[in-house]
């Protein structure tokens, strides 16, 4: 059994949804899930389809208030409700900041919601806590709850100050309250790759974090019907199954899955070593020094340029840069710079735009093959099939594909 805490101490980066469709995914794959809401603003219950959070005879706040005052009712078993999308769910609601005041007042607040879960860990796989964009001891009770810190970032330089916030407070409380607690992975959200300062922010976090602390593969991209789904009380996997935002929850659950196996055979191996984990005080440092370069480069009118495409190319390929003759496109030619909006306004770079994935890329013939080969691209206008470009008839083409040709110049 593990206990997520999703966190971010900036609020609106995708914190809620993330905790409903990586819960749905992860039920979807045959795991045992409870959510918990303990944010006192209810939003993952309302989102799960309770309009009305304050008409619920207990929630949250109401197990929290009674643990401090030494109760034994409510208990977390009692609130516990199985939800209109399907998901088992211990509520929230407005008694939940109340009770936060009373904590202030008791030995042993940091706790509280650990002991109020003990009894449920073995009748789940997965408890993930939907956490307020605070410092506050709610959010120190669930890091010293869980196993593991999911942190939701949105591809703005605002929210990776909230990165190195809640990265800092999770050292502090591994070093203090809760030695297993460790860093699950940073996701990427809110993606809109049609900017370049996104882009920036998705380099920047996937280069400086490369080796510290696990930045998912996955991105969670702008999607319509996020919101739709949570008007509607429900999951994107459940709203629309088939659309982009349900198929990469379903990818982040799989990670997740990998990450949280991975994470246990390593406290066994770090129990072993003399020096133990790596600090999270350090990669909180990283993290302030990365929120401080991206706030420069946003002030500066030069991250419009090249320079900003040049360092995504980087970030995207792992080992050494390549060289200049690596970067030329040698089969797809989609897979240029004429119509690229830096070359217009005459900034140049290294990078080659893939027309299928909307990133500059620098690939050579061998990896550019693989990249073409892969299912995912096989919508793009020149699908690329055995090292040459397809014909019309093998070009499975699809409707985002044939009005990219016609902008492209129907090259």
């Amino acid at each position: 059994m593990t206990i997520i805490a999703v966190a971010n101490q900036k609020g609106g980066v995708g914190k809620t949804t993330t905790v409903v469709n990586l819960g749905a995914a992860l039920q979807e794959m045959g795991k045992r899930v409870l959510l918990v809401d303990f944010d006192p603003q209810a939003s993952l219950t309302i989102h799960l389809g309770i309009k009305e959070p304050e008409s619920l005879q207990a929630n949250a706040g109401h197990v929290l208030r009674a643990a401090a005052s030494g109760n034994r009712w409510p208990a977390m078993r009692d609130v516990l409700m199985q939800t209109p999308a399907g998901l088992d769910l211990v509520p929230s609601g407005r008694l939940l900041g109340v009770a936060e005041s009373v904590l202030h007042t008791v030995l042993g607040r940091e706790l509280m919601l650990r002991e109020s879960l003990a009894p449920l860990v073995d009748e789940y796989d997965y408890i993930i806590i939907d956490c307020l964009p605070t410092s506050s001891i709610l959010v120190i009770n669930a890091l010293v709850a869980a196993d593991a810190l999911l942190v939701p970032v949105q591809t703005d330089y605002l929210a990776t100050h909230g990165l190195a916030q809640i990265l800092q407070t999770a050292a502090t409380v591994r070093d203090r309250l809760n030695p297993r607690l460790e860093v699950l992975g940073i996701l990427l959200t809110m993606v809109d790759l049609r900017t370049t300062h996104a882009r920036q922010v998705i380099a920047a976090v996937q280069k400086n974090f490369r080796g510290k602390v696990r930045v998912f593969e996955t991105l969670i991209r702008l999607q319509v019907g996020i919101k739709e789904s949570s008007k509607e009380g429900t999951t994107m996997l459940r709203f629309d199954p088939q659309s982009p935002t349900a198929v990469a929850y379903r990818d982040l659950a799989r990670e997740v899955i990998a990450a949280v196996e991975q994470l246990g055979k390593g406290v066994q191996a770090q129990d072993q070593v003399a020096e133990g984990p790596v600090s999270l005080a350090e990669v909180a440092q990283v993290a302030a020094e990365q929120a401080e370069e991206l706030a420069r480069d946003a002030r500066n009118p030069a991250a419009e340029s090249g320079d900003g495409v040049a360092v995504l190319a980087d970030s995207l390929t792992p080992g050494s840069h390549p060289t200049d003759a690596e970067q030329v496109p040698l089969l797809c030619p989609l897979l240029g710079l004429e119509s690229d909006r830096n070359v217009r306004r005459g900034y140049t770079t290294e990078a080659h735009r893939c027309y299928a994935e909307a990133l500059p890329q620098p690939l050579d013939a061998a990896t550019q093959r693989e990249y073409c080969l892969d299912q995912r691209h096989q919508t793009c206008p020149r699908f690329i099939r055995h090292g040459v470009m397809a014909s019309a008839s093998q070009t499975r083409q699809g409707i985002f594909g044939k009005v990219l040709a016609i902008f492209r110049g129907g090259r």
